[in-house]
């Protein structure tokens, strides 16, 4: 019984190195990528067109391999390879959430600074946790819910820029738009969960195939909606265009790569486990551009750094106890006299009892 959890804790391990390797470099990429074109949206919506181009592709080739070289399939197979249409329906809503919180994310930086933005962005395990429980995926433990309000705290104070934010630059509106973004990423990554651990259970590299191309088309809309304004009126704007395309085609895999590990993490273990370990990398990043870059970092930084550990090592103390097998109830013996009728004391009668 206890074999096939080792094969399972092994993937788990491996997915989770493989996202720990491959999000700090996107990160680090992206953030570079930034510098030379400042249009978040329309970069994200075109390394997700050339992924989606690099998917197409790889599909067109696996087709043109089969008329060549074909294979005998049953048709029970076939049949269950068709997807029924509640399925579908769950890969439309989690390919339209992608654009959905790409567009309000960055329409509430738009209006916000980057500090409030980036604590407002600190609180996605919270997010992630209400879309578990709304959607019956997480069971509602007040253990884990005061973990993921620590996490979220800590992280807010280790946001860059919280001691000298100014509020007269931020926005109701751009509040509203970033905290929806926020809500409409965790209710993504809760319907990711769904769609790959309840019903058909779809896997990890055919859900990125099916929701691929829908989010490059909603983002591409996205990225016109947002950005097109700034960069008509931008002077050199076909330079930029370039830049936008070769840092797209330079991102295009390690974010196929990235986005095909975060959906194996949660079909394993669960969307919540994917947001911890997105703040844990965080943690990484901070302790990098402590030790090695000697970065100023304010004494709430030290103290949320501090708070956010202590929170991931609590959840995963926790979700450790959750997955030991629970104790056997105690056996309880009942006695029993053995002994011959004979040899049993019989209380000795009264004269009443006698007569």
């Amino acid at each position: 019984m206890d074999a096939p959890s080792e094969p399972r804790a092994a993937y788990v391990a491996a997915a989770l190195c493989g996202y720990a390797i491959l999000s700090i470099a996107m990160t680090l990429a992206f953030k570079a990528a930034l510098q030379a074109f400042p249009y978040p949206a329309s970069l994200v919506a075109a390394t997700f067109v050339v992924e989606a181009a690099l998917v197409k592709s790889a599909e067109c080739g696996a087709r043109a391999a089969a008329c060549v070289f074909p294979k005998e399939e049953n048709t029970e197979q076939k049949r269950c390879c068709v997807f029924p249409d509640e399925t579908d329906r769950l890969l439309m809503y989690v390919a339209c959430c992608v654009g959905a919180e790409v567009a309000l994310s960055n329409a509430g930086l738009l209006l916000l600074s980057v500090a409030t933005h980036t604590m407002i962005k600190a609180c996605t395990p919270v997010f992630v946790l209400g879309a578990g429980l709304a959607l019956k995926l997480e069971p509602c433990r007040w253990s884990s819910i005061l973990i993921v309000l620590v996490i979220c705290a800590g992280t807010i104070l280790c946001s860059p820029g919280v001691a000298d934010h100014h509020r007269e630059k931020d926005s109701l509106l751009g509040v509203l738009l970033t905290v929806s973004g926020g809500a409409v990423g965790g209710l993504r990554w809760g319907l990711t969960q769904k769609a790959c651990q309840k019903g058909v259970r779809v896997k990890p590299t055919e859900l990125v195939r099916r929701t691929l191309p829908t989010s490059a088309a909603f983002l591409v809309l996205v990225a016109g909606l947002l950005d097109a304004r700034r960069l008509i009126r931008t002077p050199g704007s076909g330079d930029l265009a370039q830049k936008a395309l070769g840092a797209a085609l330079a991102l295009a895999l390690g974010g196929l790569g990235l986005l095909t590990v975060e959906v194996t993490l949660v079909a394993l273990t669960s969307s919540l486990t994917l947001a911890v370990a997105a703040v844990a990398k965080e943690l990484v990043l901070i302790g990098v551009s402590i030790g090695l870059l000697k970065n100023d970092v304010s004494p709430s930084g030290y103290g949320g750094f501090a708070l956010t550990a202590s929170g991931v090592l609590a959840y995963n103390v926790e979700r450790y106890k959750r997955r030991r097998p629970a104790a056997p109830p105690p056996q309880t013996y009942e006695q029993v006299d053995l002994r011959p009728p004979s040899l049993v004391s019989v209380p000795p009668m009264d004269d009443a009892e006698l007569a």
